[in-house]
């Protein structure tokens, strides 16, 4: 069978490979809710790339053109509107995000959960302490190194919603939602509820 080619098992498409940009084709075509669909995303589409993670070097660069391809997805398939917050986009529902998974971020939490494993496995673990000093950059995990902290490069959802106040016109909702007189709860209804794919296009978020 060839790299491109595909089979179906149990209703679902198996190959050599994995094709990301059509699992999310699929997801994205659905009738599904906007917040169904972005869950649907979570779930079906994004975890593939873990398999990556921790094995295969991605560059920064190659992380955040991964989220961009994620948003233009959903922009094609009208469930994101072109210039709605991305801090937003990556948000989740409580605080008045989309809820999708942040790739970039996904990638340096998993590096920084291996990285943990195996240096707390090389203190009882031979194997595993030989394979920490022999890995100087050879993979994302770089464990030789005790100054690489992959966790410094997440971005929290507290600078994620500071980044989305800063905004002059995107800003405006997130700080009216710290009113006093303001219901927050009230306030989200589409995030709380999930609106028709329709709406959160036209709401922009």
């Amino acid at each position: 069978m060839e790299e491109d080619e595909a089979y179906k098992y149990l209703g679902m498409e198996q190959n050599r490979g994995i094709n990301k940009s059509k699992v999310k084709d699929k997801v994205l075509k659905t009738k599904l809710s906007a917040r169904n669909i972005c869950t649907a995303v979570n779930t079906y589409a994004i975890p593939v790339l873990v398999y990556s993670f921790g094995v295969i070097h991605w560059t920064p660069t190659e992380l955040d053109q991964l989220n961009r391809d994620i948003r233009v997805l959903f922009t094609k398939h009208r469930a994101h509107h072109p210039r709605a917050s991305i801090e937003r986009f990556h948000l989740p529902r409580q605080h008045g995000g989309r809820g999708v998974i942040d790739v970039k971020n996904m990638y340096y939490r998993q590096v920084s959960n291996l990285r943990g494993y195996f240096i707390g496995k090389a203190t009882t673990s031979k194997l595993h302490k030989a394979m920490t000093l022999a890995d100087t950059s050879i993979t994302p995990l770089n464990l030789a190194s005790a100054d690489y902290d992959p966790a410094l490069q997440i971005t929290s959802n507290d600078m994620k919603i500071d980044q989305w106040k800063a905004k002059e016109l995107h800003g405006r909702f997130a700080h009216r939602l710290e009113d006093e007189h303001i219901d927050r709860a009230a306030s989200r209804p589409v995030e709380s509820k999930g609106a028709s794919r329709t709406v959160r296009t036209q709401a922009g978020g």
